[in-house]
C-alpha cells in the first residue's frame, strides 16, 4: 500500500461494483492508498460510489508528484481540522 492512492475496497465491493460501476475497474491502475483524491474532497465512508470512482480515475489519469503533494497537505489539514468544511 502507499501513501497516495484511491482507498481500496473489500473484496466482495469489488465484485459487486465491477458490474455496476462504468470504469471502476480503471481506478486499480494506480496501488491502493492510505489516503486519496476522493478522500480529501470528502468521499468516504457512506458516498457516493460513482464519485469515488470520478475522483479515483481523474487521480489516476492527472498523476503527478504536485498532485501527491496536494492530497498530503490536505490530509494533513482535514487530520488537524484546518481543511474546508
Amino acid at each position: 500500500m502507499s501513501l497516495i492512492g484511491p482507498r481500496p475496497e473489500r473484496p466482495h465491493f469489488v465484485e459487486q461494483f465491477g458490474s455496476e460501476v462504468p470504469h471502476y475497474h480503471d481506478r486499480h491502475r494506480a496501488p491502493v492508498g492510505i489516503s486519496g483524491w476522493a478522500q480529501v474532497h470528502q468521499l468516504r465512508g457512506d458516498t457516493s460510489i460513482h464519485e469515488r470512482v470520478r475522483m479515483d480515475n481523474y487521480y489516476v489519469e492527472h498523476w503527478s508528484p504536485w498532485l501527491d503533494l496536494v492530497i498530503i497537505l490536505r490530509t494533513v489539514g482535514e487530520i488537524l481540522g484546518v481543511g474546508p468544511p
